[in-house]
C-alpha cells in the first residue's frame, strides 16, 4: 500500500478546502490534521469521506489544547508553544521524565479531540509537526498516549529515509536541498534510541519518503526512485508513505486564527501548488495503468 499523505491540514478553512479538492482529484489518500487546529471539526467534515485521517501532533505552532499551567516545558502562560525542535531535543537530554509526562498530557488532549469526531472503530494514524515525535522523550510520551487510548495503531510515521536508494540512483541528487539532507540525518540519529521500543510495541511503520525531497516532491524527483522504494517496501513487507504538502495558503489568510505564522514563508511557497500538481499527475498515471490492465483482461 502507498500512502500519499498531505501534511499540515487545518491552518484555516480555505487551506482545508484546497486539501479536500486535492483529495477529490488526485492520488492523495491520507490527510494529517493539526491536533490543535481551531478548525479540526471543519477538517474532519471536509475530508472524512475523501481520504483517511491522521493526527498531526503539534508542539511547534499555535496554542496548546491542555492547560498550559500543566505543560510549562512546552508552552508559555498564554498557551503558545515554544517552536524550537532543538529546545525539545535538549530537554529530552536534560529533563527527560518531566518532558515525557508533559508530552503525554498534551498528546492525549490533541488525540482526544480527533477521536471525539471519529467512529469508535477508527484505527489511529499519527505523526507530528516538524517530526518532533522522533525526539526520544517525546516519542515515549506519544507511545504512552497511544497505549492509554486503547485503540489499534494503524500507522506511526517513521520519517527515516532510505538514503541508500537515492545515493544509488543517478542524478537524483539535483533535487536534494542541503538543509533537507541534514534534517534526514538528524532524524535518523534521533530514531536510534526509539527502535527497540518500536519493536517491543509491535509497530511496523511504513517505509518513508518526503524529507530529502521536501518542497520538491515532483514527479521528476520521484520517477527514478519510486519503483525502487516500492520494491524495497515489498521486500521488507512494509507499506510506503510519500509525504506531500499540497495545502498552501494565500496572502492575507490567517494561521490558527492568527495573522502570522513562524512558518508562513513555507506555507505560502508556490512549491505547495507544484506538489498538489504532482499528486494529480500521479493519479492520472495510476488511472491510465488501471485502464490499460482492464483492457488487457477484457481482451484475454
Amino acid at each position: 500500500m502507498i500512502r500519499y499523505c498531505a501534511d499540515d491540514v487545518g491552518l484555516n478553512p480555505m487551506q482545508i478546502q484546497r486539501v479536500a479538492d486535492c483529495a477529490e482529484n488526485s492520488a492523495l489518500n491520507v490527510a494529517s490534521i493539526f491536533g490543535n487546529s481551531p478548525y479540526m471539526a471543519e477538517s474532519v467534515e471536509a475530508l472524512w469521506s475523501r481520504c483517511a485521517l491522521a493526527l498531526h501532533f503539534n508542539l511547534s505552532e499555535g496554542r496548546a489544547v491542555s492547560d498550559p499551567a500543566g505543560i510549562p516545558l512546552l508552552a508559555g502562560a498564554d498557551g503558545s508553544f515554544h517552536p524550537s525542535f532543538l529546545r525539545l531535543l535538549l530537554l529530552s537530554l536534560a529533563r527527560p521524565k518531566a518532558l515525557e509526562e508533559q508530552i503525554r498530557i498534551e498528546c492525549a488532549a490533541q488525540l482526544g479531540r480527533l477521536l471525539d469526531l471519529l467512529p469508535e472503530d477508527y484505527c489511529i494514524l499519527i505523526d507530528s509537526h516538524r517530526h518532533v515525535h522522533m525526539i526520544p522523550a517525546v516519542f515515549r510520551g506519544v507511545c504512552q498516549t497511544l497505549e492509554a487510548s486503547g485503540r489499534r495503531v494503524e500507522q506511526l510515521r517513521w520519517p527515516v529515509e532510505a538514503l541508500g536508494v537515492y545515493i544509488r540512483t543517478p542524478r537524483v541528487w539535483r533535487y536534494f536541498r542541503p538543509q533537507n539532507l541534514l534534517k534526514a540525518v538528524m532524524l535518523k540519529l534521533c530514531s536510534l534510541p526509539n527502535e527497540k521500543a518500536l519493536r517491543r510495541r509491535g509497530i511496523r511503520p511504513d517505509l518513508f519518503c518526503g524529507i530529502v525531497f521536501a518542497g520538491c516532491m515532483s514527479v521528476n524527483a520521484l520517477r527514478p526512485v519510486l519503483g525502487k522504494l516500492e520494491v524495497l517496501a515489498g521486500r521488507e513487507n512494509r507499506g510506503l508513505e510519500l509525504l506531500f504538502h499540497p495545502g498552501g495558503t494565500e496572502r492575507g489568510e490567517l494561521y490558527f486564527d492568527r495573522p502570522h505564522s513562524h512558518f508562513e514563508r513555507f506555507y505560502r511557497s508556490p512549491l505547495r501548488k507544484a506538489e498538489a500538481e504532482a499528486l494529480r499527475t500521479l493519479h492520472a498515471k495510476q488511472q491510465a495503468s488501471a485502464d490499460s490492465l482492464e483492457r488487457l483482461k477484457n481482451e484475454g
